[in-house]
């Protein structure tokens, strides 16, 4: 049986967005994320505000609540999905799958996904 595949991976296979943007996008709070997105990238705040007011938006546990919906809506469980991820806020949704790929991560991330991939073929 095909597993559903539920992808995370900055920049890897998003072009012209961001995740914050994607995943407020699902929770429904896309225009806070462009309008934080528009502040830093006018440099009206700094990195330490974007990530302090993302924060404040997101958390990881948003990437299981959005998965949970994506489940829900192609009528798949979870049970049958893969994770993969390159970043430790991926590593609550590896483990609320029973497969995980850790993509291009440091050793911590790795050690905590069913599987890990370094390189650039995503083939």
């Amino acid at each position: 049986m095909a597993r559903p595949h539920l992808f995370e991976l900055n920049g890897t296979l998003l072009h012209g967005t961001s995740v914050p943007v994607e995943i407020s996008r699902q929770l429904g709070l896309e225009a806070e994320m462009v309008a934080l997105d528009r502040e830093i990238g006018a440099q009206h705040i700094g990195p330490p505000e974007y990530a302090r007011r993302v924060h404040a938006l997101l958390s990881a546990g948003a990437k299981v609540k959005i998965a949970d919906r994506l489940c829900e809506k192609f009528g798949v469980s979870r049970a049958t999905c893969i994770a993969c991820g390159d970043s430790f806020s991926d590593v609550e949704l590896f483990g609320a799958v029973p497969v995980s790929v850790a993509v291009n991560v440091d050793q911590h991330v790795a050690g905590l996904a069913t599987h890990s991939y370094a390189g650039r073929d995503l083939r």
